[in-house]
């Protein structure tokens, strides 16, 4: 199977199904290991053990999912640490602090993260793309290709097919062979790194960055993003004041809320597409998740202000506000814009703005609904 990252991203998308299905929320829960669940799973909870078996797919913003027993469809999740140390039959698309593939997965892996690592007893039988800050290919199999960016690479096991990747860093093992051929995108011409056992079929491409168009954008976004917060601020002052305190206190459930709403929103558009007649509305829809989208980064943004903010005084005024939404938009711009992980900041962002925001608007809901 010889995907790029786009296509098998919209395979992936297109084809979660839409039957029946098991929904989790809590602290830890647990498949057993001598429990079947015969459906999907969707789970927003602090910790996911998986030790017996899924017959579909599983889908979870969680703190912490392991894998031990088997999935016979895809787990899909963000979390703060992915570990697939049993058998996944589909693929696996993490967005992670730390992935470990530890197991047997017999479609591809999309992984997006701090670290992630391929160990000696993987065996990966489809593809792997990463972004990462740090790749650790320890050993084991990957049967397809492996593609993506790192910071640093340490490059030990065996690839079937070809290897292209954009590094900072590179870091080559005596066992480290790719079937396909070694390309390497670099920040300057090999002769300059220090490194041993280099593949004979090599390939390098040292790349040049355009840092103009890259400023522009830079500042662009971070000004549009600084506009709308304050907008935000000054027309929802007590909403904001609110959200605030209630976001503080669920962090870990509304970061799952926001994976699964990120998942099944477009599925939801894409069903009322199916239906012709309800095209019309999943227009709105669309418009109105991309709208979502962008408010999710403001109010992340006025979080992470008010939470850095913190450290430094006790209360906070009116006018903090908009402090808050200062910084909250600087270091959201940064975060987003990082070297390899800069895509995962942003979904680990937007996740846990939609799912914050979403969950104190329907608090606010219910909170009415049982006044009257």
């Amino acid at each position: 199977m010889n995907k790029s990252l786009f296509i098998l991203a919209i395979v992936v998308i297109f084809t979660i199904p839409l039957g029946s299905a098991e929904y989790f929320g809590g602290e830890t829960i647990t498949i057993r290991e001598l429990d079947t669940l015969d459906t999907d799973l969707f789970s927003g909870c602090r910790n996911l053990d998986i030790n017996g078996l899924v017959q579909g797919d599983v889908y979870a913003g969680c703190e912490q999912i392991n894998v031990e027993g088997k999935v016979l469809d895809d787990v899909i999740a963000g979390c703060r640490i992915m570990n697939i140390t049993g058998v996944v039959e589909g693929n696996v698309i993490g967005f992670a602090q730390a992935i470990v593939i530890d197991g047997d997965v017999y479609g591809d892996v999309l992984a997006f993260g701090g670290t992630l690592r391929i160990t000696e007893r993987a065996k990966i039988h489809g593809n792997v793309f990463t972004g990462a800050g740090e790749l650790k290919f320890e050993g084991g199999q990957i049967g397809g290709f492996l593609r993506g960016g790192a910071g640093d690479a340490n490059l030990e096991g065996r690839v079937k097919e070809d290897v292209e990747l954009e590094v900072g860093d590179i870091y080559f093992g005596p066992e480290y062979f790719a079937k396909g051929g070694t390309t390497l995108k670099l920040q300057k011409p090999i002769e300059e790194y220090e490194i041993k056992h280099l593949p004979k079929d090599l390939n390098v491409i040292v790349k040049e960055e355009n840092m103009v168009w890259g400023v522009i954008f830079f500042f662009w976004s971070l000004l549009a993003l600084l506009v709308v917060g304050m907008v935000i601020v000054a027309l929802f002052k007590n909403f904001s004041k609110d959200y605030l305190s209630f976001a503080k206190t669920q962090l870990g459930k509304n970061i799952g809320y926001g994976v699964l709403l990120l998942i099944l929103i477009p599925i939801a558009i894409i069903i009322l597409v199916a239906l012709i007649l309800t095209i019309p509305i999943s227009l709105i829809l669309l418009a109105a998740y991309l709208v979502l989208i962008y408010l999710s980064m403001a109010f992340s943004a006025l979080y992470i202000g008010d939470y850095i903010l913190s450290f430094f005084r006790k209360e906070m005024a009116n006018n903090g506000l908009y402090l808050s939404m200062l910084v909250g938009v600087v270091l959201v711009s940064l975060l987003c814009h990082a070297p390899f992980v800069g895509g995962l900041f942003g979904i680990i962002i937007i996740c846990f703005g939609m799912g914050s925001l979403v969950n104190y608007i329907w608090h606010l809901k219910q909170t009415s609904t049982s006044v009257e």
